[in-house]
């Protein structure tokens, strides 16, 4: 048998590893060696870094961070559900979805409970979303506005003033900075 200039006896042509014959059989050489497919695979194909399985040909890969998993085994590290091309945010040494994100390590409006994305304001030391930071009398936005704020509740400047402001004994209007 020969190839690339090299000659065995059949009874030499065989896996360095499993030490199966080759005649016949398709082969890979690295170096001086001969593997059959199996045993290269197993000794040299770039491996999973989730379960450490090597790389079927034709097999997806996701890659991140220098790292390379199997479809299956790139997974969000708190639901573990596999990530595909959804997003998803670097937590410690692994990723998590959106969603689990959302759920375990965001900020919580202190009026709905559910998740701040972005923005939001700080009220008493608390965490709201804009659209939840509300007069309680009207239901104004009160995010970039002038309020006021009595017993602990949050009111715009006008419901202030129409229900808290002392009155002129004479029109019994609200006495107010004007």
């Amino acid at each position: 048998l020969s190839f690339k200039d090299k000659h065995w006896h059949e009874r030499c042509f065989f896996c360095t590893v499993c030490k199966s014959s080759l005649a016949d059989k398709p082969f890979v050489t690295k170096d001086t060696e001969l593997y059959c497919p199996d045993c290269y695979d197993e000794r040299f194909s770039p491996r999973c870094d989730g379960c450490k399985k090597i790389f079927k040909a034709g097999s997806r890969k996701y890659e991140y961070k220098g790292s390379t998993w199997h479809e299956e085994c790139f997974t969000c590290l708190e639901c573990k559900q596999p990530l595909g091309t959804k997003s998803f945010v670097p937590k410690d040494e692994g990723v998590v979805c959106v969603p689990c994100y959302e759920e375990k390590y965001s900020q919580k409006c202190f009026k709905c409970g559910k998740a701040i994305q972005k923005g939001g304001v700080t009220y008493k030391g608390q965490p709201w979303h804009k659209t939840c930071f509300l007069c309680v009398n009207c239901n104004a936005e009160l995010s970039g506005q002038k309020f006021t704020s009595k017993d602990e509740k949050p009111y715009c400047a006008d419901c202030y003033t129409q229900l808290f402001a002392k009155r002129c004994a004479k029109c019994t209007q609200p006495i107010s900075g004007e």
